[in-house]
């Protein structure tokens, strides 16, 4: 068999960055593949560049993400889906994710989810059979077992870096508040257009943001009065602007901001973890600390029981100090309370056990491998996108714009649109200059590798996989 390629979508380099590549690091060690990690950016124009076999996209949920899997599909380019955002707090809201995927599910030949209630969703309403969605975990996930934990900052090094105390309590917030500080008209037009969704939809959900953020930041502010030698840091959330947190934490010097950086060492090393309807609950669960589900005031969208008892649920910011203060002070986690969040991981992410992004790639091997996917049809793939790639250069030749900048000798990818180059309210928001969701590079990508060849040889690798596939034929 021919190598095959893998155009694999990394939305958030702090997010994302770290598991996708360990799903690279095996399919390029493991199977003998190459992985090229992209942004979300331009997908059908990378089709054209790197002329992969799968294309692995992140998700369904935007028009034009299902125009993409409809435009690999016509290239005969395989179409998995990787989520990286996939906590549905609720049956609607799985069942409406399995709808959406059902309005593309002809050009989708993979659906990786992260436990078999989305699974067992897109099975019954998308109509996808059993070998189309497969239960593999969350490959962000891993990160919360060995043998990954052993890349995990000390709790030094951590409060080091971000100019804390270690030997006090450290108290966190992490955000999720992605759109409310940015132009409302954009967000409404986006999901309303981009998303299916109707305006009113958006506006309730803009309107949850900003009271989160509101009542977010009177308890942190209640804290920090309160207990003024303890860690209050605030985590942002990768896909949000950093300048709407500036004012509020200057208010208090023991307040302190984190952003563009993986969650896990956050969770890890916190005390207590402040949230609402976020997955890093979950994930804080997975080292099994104090969560607290801000319910201060009143929301539109409500999560099911299973997820909120899995928290310490407050109403009020007194509530929140009493519950904080509490498990500082040494409290245990109740017994059903930890039953609730067992239940929960177990239907939402399958196994946590360092596994799941071999999983993934062995999913995606078999998906890119005869009889699926044949070195004849490898061959078609490769002449369709080089039809496709001359059709698209001579429209480009064609086009006025590009035929005055060869004249004078500008190089077509340089912008004549001056005024896009100007400043916009959109792009303040990042305080320290930071991309959220730059390109990513070849040296990113081996850079994790070295340490992934450490932690797990390929070797080890070679023998958990036969292990996993003889379950699954004793399963079958």
């Amino acid at each position: 068999m021919n190598k095959r390629k893998f155009l694999l979508v990394v939305p958030y380099r702090a997010r994302d960055l770290e598991g996708h590549a360990l799903v690279a690091y095996y399919l390029e060690r493991l199977f003998g593949h190459e992985v090229v990690c992209t942004n979300g950016y331009s997908i059908p124009k990378k089709l054209l560049r790197w002329s992969p076999d799968v294309l692995v996209l992140d998700h369904l949920n935007w028009n034009f993400k299902r125009q993409e899997a409809a435009e690999a599909h016509r290239l005969g380019v395989k179409v998995a889906i990787l989520p990286t955002e996939g906590l549905f707090l609720n049956d609607e809201l799985v069942e409406q994710q399995a709808r959406v995927v059902a309005a593309a599910s002809d050009h989708v030949d993979l659906y990786l989810c992260w436990g078999d209630r989305v699974r067992g969703a897109l099975m019954r309403v998308a109509g996808m059979q059993e070998q189309q969605a497969i239960t593999v975990g969350c490959v962000r996930n891993d990160f919360f077992a060995e043998p990954f934990l052993t890349t995990a900052a000390t709790r030094e090094e951590f409060a080091r870096r971000w100019n804390l105390d270690p030997g006090k309590p450290i108290v966190l917030w992490a955000t999720n508040t992605t759109y409310f500080a940015r132009d409302p008209r954009k967000i409404i037009y986006r999901y309303v257009k981009k998303g299916g969704l109707t305006e009113e939809e958006v506006r309730r959900f803009l309107s949850d943001e900003a009271h989160l953020f509101q009542q977010g930041w009177r308890v942190m502010h209640e804290l920090a009065r309160s207990h003024p030698d303890w860690n209050l840091l605030v985590k942002i959330h990768p896909a949000e602007q950093v300048r709407p947190y500036l004012e509020p934490a200057r208010q208090f010097p023991n307040i302190h901001l984190a952003f563009n950086a993986p969650i896990r060492d956050f969770l890890l090393h916190c005390d207590v973890l402040l949230q609402r309807n976020c997955t890093t609950a979950t994930e804080a669960w997975m080292f099994g600390k104090p969560v607290l589900q801000l319910e201060i005031g009143d929301y539109n969208f409500q999560p099911e029981d299973l997820y909120q008892n899995g928290c310490d649920v407050v109403h009020s910011v007194e509530e929140a100090r009493s519950a904080v203060e509490k498990y500082i002070a040494g409290a245990a986690i109740p017994p059903m309370q930890k039953r609730a969040r067992d239940a929960f991981l177990t239907a939402t992410y399958y196994r946590i056990d360092g596994g799941s992004g071999l999983r993934i790639a062995h999913a995606l091997h078999r998906l890119a491998s005869p009889p699926a996917y044949t070195d004849e049809d490898q061959t078609r793939t490769q002449d369709a996108i080089r039809r496709a790639f001359t059709d698209w250069k001579q429209r480009e030749d064609a086009r006025l714009v590009n035929r005055v900048k060869d004249v004078l000798h500008i190089p077509r990818h340089v912008s004549l649109r001056w005024w896009k180059k100007l400043p916009r309210r959109d792009t303040w928001g990042n305080w320290g200059g930071y991309v959220a969701e730059p390109e990513i590079t070849r040296e990113m990508v081996e850079e994790l590798h070295a340490q992934y060849a450490k932690l797990v040889p390929i070797n080890e690798a070679q023998s958990r996989i036969a292990s996993e596939i003889s379950e699954e034929v004793r399963d079958a």
